[in-house]
């Protein structure tokens, strides 16, 4: 097996981990403290990925408006690249918050 192909299957195990530890600390039960970090961590991975799905449409209308059809930015993000965005950003702001906040 090419080391490259070894290296993109780790990262996406890492990646299906991250992503399955977001769905499960947003479903463990706690204390309020506990909620307010959850809460915390997940109104900001929230905002990142509002932020991004802006950019992409401000990519969209740009790419419109130039007449840019064979522009790379008209590919636009993947759904696995949101996601993983998506957790990497949760998984932060939740050590973040959990440090703050005493978890």
């Amino acid at each position: 097996m090419n080391k490259g192909y070894l290296a993109l299957w780790i990262l996406g195990f890492i990646l299906l981990v991250l992503d399955l530890g977001v769905v499960v600390s947003i479903f463990k039960k706690g204390d309020e403290r506990r909620q307010m970090i959850v809460w915390k961590a997940s109104t900001y991975a929230f905002s990142v990925m509002v932020g991004v799905l802006i950019l992409e449409c401000l990519s969209k209308i740009a790419v419109s408006a130039l007449d840019l059809s064979n522009s790379v930015l008209n590919d636009g993000i993947s759904p696995f690249s949101l996601l993983t965005i998506t957790a990497i950003v949760y998984f932060i702001s939740l050590k973040y918050n959990q440090k703050k906040l005493g978890d």
